[in-house]
């Protein structure tokens, strides 16, 4: 896609997302801000002619993974001994800003470090609110709060 034509894209992503929050459409809501912010990456990229400076291949970074350029990871999130998802949390790393942060958070992500982590505290938008809490015999489990 041109240049002209992504920035119209995303102006009317950012108009469906007004229209879907205003009406307080959930739903809607979230798809229209996840292709806005679809949309606001590729233009974004647009403006990056090349890797905006060079990593060092040798010395203490040459054995580090590298991310050159942008992806994104989806984390899916459950209940301990509960069959189903509460939902999925996508994260986009971002080599163009950080590209050994990034690389080595998706180097992890990739060998499995991140399957079975627990987490501790989460905060869902739209006023839902979930937590995952231990408990001194070790126990755990989600407390989910729906807004009313």
């Amino acid at each position: 896609m041109e240049g002209e034509q992504l920035i119209e894209a995303l102006r009317n992503q950012l108009v469906a997302l007004v229209n879907a929050s205003a009406a307080k459409q959930l739903t809607a809501t979230r798809d229209a801000q996840k292709a806005a912010l679809l949309a606001l990456g590729q233009v974004g990229e647009l403006l990056v002619e090349k890797f905006p400076f060079d990593v060092p291949e040798e010395g203490k970074f040459a054995f580090l993974p590298r991310l050159m350029g942008r992806t994104r990871v989806t984390f899916g999130i459950k209940r301990p001994k509960v069959p189903g998802l509460l939902g999925n949390i996508t994260i986009v790393a971002d080599g163009y800003a950080a590209p050994l942060t990034a690389g080595n958070f998706v180097d992890l992500a990739l060998r499995g470090f991140y399957t079975g982590l627990a987490i501790k505290n989460m905060t869902k938008r739209f006023g839902a609110k979930s937590a995952l809490f231990e408990d001194d015999s070790g126990s755990s489990g989600v407390v989910v709060t729906l807004p009313k």
